[in-house]
């Protein structure tokens, strides 16, 4: 953790915006101050009027070392339990209550469209930007002060000025988010969004002229370049609203009190975000309940008060607009807070490392040293307090394979050796006969291409099935694999009725599920190669001789695994990344020269490592499966282990489902 350099908050934009939220009938607590902690190459520059610079972590840790200026609020004073430290009028919270939840567009049929609360909240900020025509509270020289607290630039994946191609394709590759990420770029998804859906929006609300081009017109013109400003605003806008807005949990329902109360204010009490909460959102987010000290509040005139996260999307809601902002947000100190202690409070319970980054761009401390750790398995938390706290406490970023991968990996174990080996098997081997388990063909491809057509790929299997750390083998990757490989009487008689195979009763059978565990093994080790090797970050640390191999205790894990040697060395290239950037040694200083750029190849190596680790947790069932069927049936046969196959069964397979 770097130092923390505290300046005058009575002064620069920091003063305005309290002035200004106290002005509004706000109320700050005196004993909250600002603090920057600013880098080298910052204090060297001139003093201006300092403008923030987004943080590049908001967490309890700050990273502040790692990046030129990372900010936050903390106690100049101790403040005892129950004191009131920020209470915010809802007047001053931007929002999309105040727009319509349904529009028309302005094309020939005039088809009317619902307004999601993020687009709405988008174009309020947007407005305020906008010189012109109003659809907000306030004219945009009265939310100045707000504006000017914010962000020039934001660390969002969203945009390609602060995560560039390069860096996707560098520290994020084979991820869910960065795969993501390319795909929406290589389709200008975002710029698709903005012209079908932003654009008529804000065109029905009379946020800009009807006369602004609907597409891209060949020839280059004023109205191009106006669009084009347009659409850097609604990145800009999207960014700040991503990163930064509040999210309410919903409300237990309203009395008819309240409903009259609602319909006299013209208010929506049932809208529950996303909010801009100015100043709330100078508060960094600890994951750490010892370290977290306050909770957001919202309360009304007429509704008792909701616990308010930084999470989830909501739904739709109608509001008619109104000058009437009935209660306000608060926070209230839940424990006491020490001199100079970091006001933290949570973005929301339990979210991954995957939620946080996709959210808020950033990936707090703590889960970075998780993932830099030695392989975590379930069984591990029998023995490692430590790491019975981490499964507990956080949840785990969860790996994808596509159906794709399924089917690919399932054609590959057909067309192989296998099969015929897992024939010969239960044809010789002593334990084997005495269960009299079956063999059977396998489906044919024209077989196979009817199956995958049914509903039950097509419609109850997902496009992509999630591995998660807890529940890796799941009904959604056993199910699909069963249909690859069952015969014609048995599929017919399981699959009668839409339903899911459970992994329990399918590994009873030595012959389906030796098929279903080789297939799933293959499918994880194709996957594996999708996380390419940093090999520029790795041989810079190779040339400089602080490779140090011994950091990771990898006993009895199976480094043969391709898997596990990807594992491995993303663990130890984040173990070194752990120490503060000016000890890295030259070579990894010029390949990562910017804070930003140390700060996205940690980010980048703790998803892939939280992915690969549930990844890994699959493969370790399927290896256990495999290692069961041979000490169960085989241990008195030959030696050659390699054609045996997987799990544990005690009888023979029956038709049941889940």
């Amino acid at each position: 953790m770097g130092p923390l350099a505290s300046f005058d908050s009575s002064s620069g934009w920091y003063s305005d915006l309290i002035q200004w939220i106290r002005n509004n009938g706000g109320y700050i607590h005196e004993s909250l101050v600002l603090f920057s902690s600013v880098g080298q190459e910052e204090e060297e520059e001139e003093e201006e009027e300092e403008k923030p610079v987004e943080s590049c972590s908001k967490s309890s840790d700050n990273y502040s070392s790692n990046s030129n200026s990372s900010r936050g609020i903390t106690a100049s004073q101790e403040i005892p339990q129950g004191t009131v430290l920020i209470r915010l009028p809802m007047k001053l919270a931007i929002s999309g209550e105040t727009f319509p939840s349904t529009y028309r567009t302005n094309g020939q049929e005039q088809e009317e469209r619902n307004a999601s609360p993020w687009l709405r909240c988008v174009i309020s900020l947007m407005s305020l930007y906008l010189k012109g025509n109003f659809k907000c509270h306030h004219h945009e020289e009265e939310w100045k002060s707000y504006l000017n607290s914010l962000p020039d630039e934001y660390d969002s994946i969203l945009l390609e000025s602060s995560w560039s191609d390069q860096d996707i394709d560098m520290f994020l590759s084979g991820t869910t988010i960065g795969n993501i990420a390319k795909k929406d770029r290589l389709s200008n998804t975002l710029y698709e969004r903005f012209h079908l859906m932003v654009k008529p929006y804000m065109i029905a609300t009379n946020i800009i002229d009807k006369q602004l081009p609907q597409t891209r017109k060949n020839q280059k013109d004023d109205n191009d370049d106006d669009d084009e400003q347009l659409f850097t605003l609604f990145q800009k806008a999207s960014a700040c609203i991503s990163t930064r807005a509040f999210h309410l949990g919903r409300t237990n329902g309203s009395t008819e009190d309240n409903k009259e109360e609602k319909e006299k204010d013209s208010y929506d009490s049932d809208y529950t975000g996303p909010f801009l909460l100015p100043f709330i959102d100078l508060l960094n987010h600890t994951s750490c309940p010892h370290e977290k000290c306050t909770t957001l509040q919202r309360t009304t005139m007429s509704m008792s008060s909701c616990t308010a996260t930084k999470r989830d999307a909501s739904s739709s809601y109608s509001y008619s607009s109104s000058s009437s902002y009935p209660g306000y947000f608060s926070m209230v100190a839940e424990r006491n807070i020490q001199k100079g202690e970091e006001i933290l409070h949570s973005y929301g319970q339990n979210l991954s490392s995957g939620q946080l980054f996709q959210t808020f761009g950033f990936v707090e401390e703590s889960l970075i040293r998780r993932a830099a750790a030695k392989p975590i398995m379930m069984q591990d938390a029998n023995n490692d307090d430590k790491i019975a706290s981490w499964i507990q406490q956080y949840d785990w970023t969860p790996a994808i394979l596509s159906k794709q991968d399924i089917l690919e990996a399932c054609q590959y174990i057909t067309s192989s050796k296998i099969p015929k080996e897992l024939e010969y098997n239960l044809g010789t081997v002593p334990g084997l006969l005495e269960c009299d388990f079956e063999w059977w063909n396998l489906p044919s491809k024209q077989c196979l291409k009817t199956r995958n057509e049914e509903d039950v790929v097509q419609k109850i299997i997902p496009e992509d099935i999630l591995i998660s750390f807890h529940e890796p083998l799941s009904c959604d990757v056993v199910t699909l694999c069963c249909i690859q490989f069952l015969p014609d009487e048995a599929y017919e008689e399981i699959f009668a009725e839409e339903c899911m195979l459970s992994p329990d009763v399918i590994l009873q059978d030595y012959f389906l599920g030796s098929l279903v565990l080789k297939a799933i093994l293959h499918a994880i080790e194709s996957k594996a190669l999708q996380y390419k090797k940093m090999d520029r970050l790795l041989a810079s640390i190779h040339d400089s001789n602080h490779y140090d191999d011994d950091k990771i205790d990898d006993s009895n894990h199976n480094k043969t695994s391709v898997l596990w040697n990807q594992l491995h060395q993303d663990k130890l290239l984040l173990n070194h990344l752990l120490q503060e950037p000016q000890q890295q040694p030259p070579n990894v200083q010029q390949l990562l020269p910017q804070p930003q750029q140390y700060n996205h190849a940690m980010y980048g190596l703790t998803l892939r490592i939280e992915e690969m680790t549930c990844l890994y947790q699959l493969e370790q069932q399927c290896q256990q499966g495999i290692e069961s069927f041979q000490q169960q049936y085989i241990h008195h046969s030959n030696d050659d282990d390699d054609i045996l196959p997987p799990s544990a069964p005690y009888k023979k397979f029956k038709l049941d489902s889940c």
